[in-house]
């Protein structure tokens, strides 16, 4: 397994299909060598609302800056 470091300034955020606001830089997943895990950071513009989704296993989220509601 390889492993890497990389600069917050060099995180590459891209726009997410069907989600207008959303854009996420993945930090961990298949492109990096996992396969059962999968890290990314989000970013959500204000009023931006994410799409329901059902995994086989858990997902948190963690608010870094501003706030959110579930819904």
């Amino acid at each position: 397994m390889a492993y890497s470091v990389v600069r917050a300034s060099e995180h590459v955020f891209r726009a997410v299909n069907d989600s207008p606001g959303m854009e996420s830089a993945l930090l961990v997943g298949a492109e990096t060598g996992s396969v059962h895990m999968e890290l990314s950071l989000v970013r959500l513009a204000p009023g931006a609302r994410t799409p329901a989704v059902l995994h086989a296993f858990e997902e948190s989220w963690f608010i870094l800056d501003g706030s959110g509601a579930a819904s």
